[in-house]
């Protein structure tokens, strides 16, 4: 994706959607990214899930492949362990608070 500067962020045409004018925007310094035309955002990982097609844990290995970082895959947990199942009720009480 070809970005330009734009102030202190960058501009693109958004990848997600068809558009003439720029509306894709990514900001440096909050390592954040934002489409006003169709609402999509998030961090890097979510770009590469949502660009690519993958899911949290493929876009967390692309990105750790192309930062020469290795992931220890017994580490990851998946979303049938009981673990996962538990941070994700303290997650959703949270979010209920």
């Amino acid at each position: 994706i070809a970005l330009t500067p734009a102030g202190d962020n960058y501009r693109a045409r958004c990848p997600f959607h068809n558009e003439k004018t720029a509306s894709f925007m990514v900001s440096k310094s909050k390592q954040i990214w934002h489409c006003f035309g169709c609402s999509k955002g998030g961090d890097v990982i979510k770009f590469v899930e949502d660009y690519e097609g993958l899911s949290f844990i493929e876009a967390a290995k692309v990105l750790a492949a192309k930062a020469n970082i290795q992931i220890d895959n017994s580490s990851l947990k998946t979303s049938n362990s009981k673990d996962y199942n538990i941070l994700y009720q303290i997650n959703e009480q949270a979010a209920q608070f």
